[in-house]
């Protein structure tokens, strides 16, 4: 029982981290067509290896929610 909260507490962590992830890469695109539109800058502030990064963190931290949360239901039902 104490491993399935283990479980359902990193996967909770996993999911809240990735969507605050997706929420930064979406305003970091937000960001970057303001300073263009503005002519302020023509690139976004996060942007090249440090923006692809942030991408692959995003994917990683909803694959490992996604599959604790089928393994946790595998084992229940």
């Amino acid at each position: 029982m104490k491993t399935n909260q283990n479980s359902h507490k990193l996967a909770s962590i996993a999911g809240w981290l990735s969507f605050a992830l997706l929420i930064l890469y979406f305003s970091n695109i937000a960001v970057g067509k303001y300073m263009h539109i503005n002519k302020i800058g023509i690139v976004a502030p996060i942007n090249g290896v440090s923006e692809f990064l942030l991408f692959g963190l995003i994917i990683i931290s909803f694959s490992i929610c996604a599959l604790i949360r089928e393994g946790t239901e595998q084992k229940a039902g």
